[in-house]
């Protein structure tokens, strides 16, 4: 899926880009204010790619 800003990916393809093994580490990203959801309904949330990849710039500390 696209948006303006570039691509977005699932919490399960978040997880994998950043190195962890459970989709919860993501949900804890999400609890410290470190990683921004974008949900598309009450079901479905999304990441944008670019956050991703600052994250992965800066090191993740969950």
């Amino acid at each position: 899926m696209k948006t303006e800003g570039g691509r977005l990916v699932d919490r399960k393809e978040a997880a994998k880009k950043l190195g962890f093994r459970s989709t919860i580490s993501i949900r804890r990203l999400e609890q410290a204010g470190k990683l921004k959801p974008i949900w598309l309904n009450s079901r479905v949330v999304r990441y944008r790619e670019e956050d991703l990849d600052k994250l992965i710039m800066e090191g993740v500390k969950s």
